[in-house]
Formats: C-alpha cells, structure tokens, sequence
C-alpha cells in the first residue's frame, strides 16, 4: 500500500521521491502569507550636495588653507586654567599651591632616593599640566629630529611650572 505524503500516518518521502516529483514553481518562490512580514516603504535619503571643483573653484568657493601640520595644539582646548608658553609651544599649566611646592621640595631635597624623587616629580608635573602638553614635551624629548630639545629640557619644563605664581 502507497501512503500518500498529505495522509497523517503517511511517512516522510524519502530522497528519491523528493527528487522525483513535480516542481511546481509558484510553490517553491511564493512566500507563505502567514510568514511573510509586511513591505515597508524605504525612502531615500537626499543626495549630498556636490562638491566644488578643486581645479576650477573660484576664489569664494575655495577652502581656507589648513592649520599648519607642523604646530601642535593642545587637545584640551578647555583647560581651565593658565597657558605658557615653552620652547615653542603653547602649553596648558596649573599654578601650584604653597604646599605643592613644599612637598616638591622635600621630595627632591638629597635625602630623598632617586625612585622617590622620580616619583614626586611626575606627579607633580602631572597634578599641574594638562595630560596632552605633558605628552607634547616627552613626544618633543623623544624626536631624533628636534634639536631644540635638550636633556635639560624637562627640568626646565619643571622649572616653569613651579615658578608660575602659586595659588
């Protein structure tokens, strides 16, 4: 006896029946209308505007010239206190209170070893300048092509900013 596959005790068809059977279709690409989800409207955005001819813009239509690379500026713009400048560069300091540089100067009196003074002085300079003018003078004493900084250079970075007026 030949079950048939819509019968419900029917087995399932097996490979060569599958195969052998009529294809039928629109069964095969139509979509279920219980699965199918609704189509919904896509709307383009508008087209950016086009943009002038490097070539052939006008003097009006030109862009300004850009910043130049070889100035650095501090990325925190916002700093709320002093700026200074220092061996060219614009840099974002805090004046330290009268006890800042008391413990600076007990930090780095010559009792102290030199891991401590290490220490003290980074932190120091890091509770008193903003983080990016910090980087900008190692970035500066790390440049095999900057001649004008020295191995002073940071000492004298220190100087500065212990010899702003204090709070």
């Amino acid at each position: 006896m030949v079950l048939s596959p819509g019968m419900p005790d029917s087995p399932p068809p097996t490979d060569a029946e599958v195969l052998a059977a009529p294809v039928n279709d629109a069964d095969v690409l139509a979509p279920h209308p219980d699965t199918t989800p609704p189509v919904k409207e896509l709307k383009l955005a508008p087209a950016p505007p086009e943009e002038a001819d490097p070539f052939t813009a006008t003097p009006a239509e030109a862009e300004e010239p850009a910043a130049d690379p070889d100035k650095w500026i501090d990325p925190q713009q916002d700093w709320p206190y002093e700026w200074r400048e220092f061996m060219g560069d614009r840099l974002a300091v805090r004046k330290p209170t009268q006890q800042a540089l008391a413990a600076l100067s007990l930090a780095t009196n010559e009792f102290s070893t030199e891991t401590r003074r290490t220490k003290y002085i980074t932190l120091f300079v890091a509770r008193h300048t903003s983080e990016g003018s910090w980087d900008r003078v190692f970035d500066r004493m790390m440049n095999p092509d900057d001649p004008e900084y020295t191995a002073d250079s940071v000492s004298d970075f220190i100087k500065m900013v212990a010899s702003a007026e204090t709070e």
